[in-house]
């Protein structure tokens, strides 16, 4: 997290310009499009009423995937609603109610005029090149194509509710778009349904006609039938057939039992003779043997009769069968041509309630509205995305940079150096305070007439632009800088600045501080005045940089610390474990590592 933080503070400049510089863009452009190319929304909401073949084929085909039906449905509508046809339909109503003039996309001027001839003559060079030419569409195309575009569908999940939006830079004209383009499908819609079910109403009315002429012909030859073969009502003859053949049947019966009986009585009475008188039986038996007699005889001829009847009824039945069987084969076509004709008025009828939802398949919920507000450009909105992005795009540039790079930049940078001590850096703040102080000549120490010779030198060196040949690592007397620094502010430094070097043992015999830096004695100074207010040391202070030819001969024999500054992103860390292996290896101290921000 501190490496990140460091990064952060190193490409502050980076990070906090580019999102103010894409808000200020996105700010202006925003600004001017609200001027002069506002764009306004109006909506407005219809619902639409599926047909049964609608339900029944969407729920076949989501029947094993995961869709919606009522998406499927939907869906279907909105490709009729952003066809060119009900969009040449609004481009109609538009002229009708705007002008043609007032209803079309107004030419726009200035930077967004020129914007679109670039954008234009891009488009025509494509065109040219991919396709070896460029058509010029006409106008009324280009203008249906706008509305086309300025239209947008929007469904609500798993309802038949859909929401249509219309975009345009009027307002009136916005809400005429989305109101005419609900009428004109719901128009369309019913159009299509009254010529679908009008086309095969006609159809099946002919049918229907067709069918009645047959029936009434195959009536007409069922009567003519009945009257050659001389049957009024087949199932009532036949009954009374039936009936007749079943009551002579039950007579029948009744007529041998009783003559089966008469003839046991006429036995009985012929055998009634005793033998005691010569004349037989009395005359009261001889009397009621010749009635049983007779009645024996009047039983027996009615029986007769009846066989006669009953042969009689059945030669009626079989002959009634033969002549039913060519009346049964046009009693079934009759019973057919019956079927089909109210198969077909059925048709009729699912047509007609057809019509009827076609008629009311699409219902216009809310209609749209002009708006009171535009609804693009946002210009908050605009700016602050504008922002975010330039701070990610910055940010992602700040990591790419970190990430593809091996130089330096952050403390966690410095600790893959082996065999150092990083210590906080010094920050822009404490190299001001101290150059406004301290910013002068330096004074060295008044140690030898060739000390001061090489001071002189050094002095002159600077005048003449050149670099510095006698003075570095030159030792120091350092003023105080508590006035400008404060107790607080020299307290806080000391205490975090150079924590690290508050472990290191005291050098008994005063070993020299080294400030060294990598490219700039006038950085290694200005540290070296800081951390020596801060932690005086013992020996001497040595500053200067690795530029210096003369650097090596001039280092000192003992050293208590080495401390190397440099500037962030300025070396990379391969080049400056190099370094650093080389000033320890010389002087065998240890040696830290410090940034000078400023």
């Amino acid at each position: 997290m501190q490496h990140y933080l460091e990064l952060a503070r190193l490409h502050r400049r980076l990070l906090i310009g580019v999102p103010l510089a894409a808000a200020a863009l996105a700010f202006a452009v925003s600004l001017y499009l609200l001027l002069s190319a506002p764009v306004f929304t109006a909506s407005t909401k219809v619902t639409v009423k599926p047909s049964d073949a609608e339900l029944s084929f969407s729920r076949r085909f989501v029947r094993s995937s995961s869709s919606d039906a009522a998406n499927v449905v939907t869906q279907t509508h909105i490709e009729y609603l952003t066809s060119r046809e009900i969009a040449s339909r609004v481009a109609g109503r538009l002229d009708a109610k705007f002008g043609a003039e007032a209803a079309a996309k107004p030419a726009s001027g200035g930077l967004i005029g020129a914007l679109r001839a670039i954008k234009g003559t891009v488009k025509r060079g494509l065109r040219v090149i991919n396709s070896g030419r460029f058509v010029e569409v006409p106008a009324e195309e280009k203008r249906i194509a706008a509305i086309r575009k300025a239209i947008r569908i929007d469904i609500v999940e798993s309802s038949y509710i859909m929401k249509i939006e219309a975009r345009w830079d009027d307002p009136e004209i916005a809400a005429e778009i989305a109101n005419v383009v609900a009428q004109e499908y719901r128009r369309r819609a019913s159009e299509e349904a009254v010529d679908q079910v009008g086309t095969m109403s006609s159809y099946l009315e002919q049918r229907r006609r067709e069918a009645e002429a047959g029936l009434a012909d195959l009536r007409q030859q069922e009567a003519d039938l009945r009257r050659k073969l001389g049957i009024v009502d087949l199932p009532a003859q036949r009954a009374a057939l039936l009936a007749r053949r079943d009551g002579t049947e039950v007579k029948l019966q009744d007529d041998l039992i009783e003559l089966s009986a008469s003839r046991v009585k006429v036995a009985a009475l012929s055998q009634n003779d005793t033998g005691l008188r010569r004349s037989g039986l009395s005359p009261e038996m001889q009397l009621e043997l010749s009635m049983s007699e007779l009645a024996t005889l009047e039983l027996e001829r009615r029986i007769a009769d009846r066989e006669q009847t009953l042969a009689a009824t059945e030669a009626a039945l079989t002959q009634l069968s033969g002549k039913e069987a060519p009346l049964v084969r046009i009693a079934d076509r009759i019973a057919q041509a019956e079927e089909k004709i109210n198969d077909i008025s059925q048709r009729l009828l699912t047509l007609d309630l057809a019509r009827s939802e076609g008629l009311d398949a699409i219902r216009i919920v809310d209609p749209a509205r002009p708006a009171l507000y535009p609804d693009s450009p946002k210009v908050l909105v605009n700016t602050m995305a504008a922002a975010i992005a330039g701070l990610m795009l910055a940010l992602i540039a700040v990591l790419l940079r970190d990430a593809t790079s091996r130089s330096a930049a952050t403390r966690a940078d410095l600790g893959e150096v082996p065999g150092t001590r990083s210590l906080p850096a010094l920050r822009p703040s404490d190299v001001a305070l101290t150059r406004r102080r301290l910013g002068g000549p330096e004074r060295p120490d008044p140690l030898s007439p060739g000390r001061m010779v090489a001071g002189l030198g050094e002095g002159l060196g600077e005048r003449l632009g050149g670099r510095r040949l006698g003075s570095s690592f030159a030792a120091r007397r350092w003023p105080s800088l508590r006035g400008h620094l404060g107790a607080l502010r020299l307290r806080a430094l000391r205490d975090h600045v150079l924590a690290p070097l508050a472990g290191l043992k005291p050098d008994p015999e005063g070993g020299a501080r080294v400030v060294i830096d990598y490219s700039s004695d006038r950085r290694a100074a200005l540290a070296g005045r800081i951390l020596e207010q801060l932690a005086p040391s013992r020996g001497r202070t040595f500053l200067g940089s690795f530029i210096d030819d003369r650097l090596w001969s001039r280092l000192p024999r003992q050293a208590g610390e080495v401390i190397v500054t440099l500037g962030r992103d300025e070396i990379t860390i391969d080049e400056l474990s190099e370094v650093v292996g080389v000033v320890a290896r010389r002087l065998g101290a240890p040696v830290f590592l410090v940034f000078v921000d400023g």
